[in-house]
């Protein structure tokens, strides 16, 4: 959206983001966030860090033969040239 009126070379200020991000949570069934919240910053941080984690399990558990060679093979690489510059 940004980009479509950046080459139309539209302004957009933060209002119009403000308006614009609201019909768009709203049209897709998800509603606007009323007040603060009740999860406190270090909750969703913890919490973010948790899902991340998973994600990364499931990704390397989800990596081929093939991707998991290709990134020894960089892990391989990237020893040897720290190796090279000592």
């Amino acid at each position: 959206m940004a980009e479509l009126k950046a080459e139309r070379q539209e302004p957009m200020y933060m209002r119009d983001w403000l308006e614009t991000l609201d019909k768009f949570t709203s049209d897709f069934g998800f509603g606007v966030l009323e007040g603060s919240g009740s999860v406190g910053h270090v909750e969703a941080a913890e919490k973010a860090h948790r899902e991340y984690n998973t994600y990364r399990t499931q990704l390397s558990d989800d990596l081929t033969d093939v991707e998991k060679a290709y990134l020894d093979n960089l892990r391989f690489m990237q020893k040897r040239l720290k190796d090279s510059t000592k």
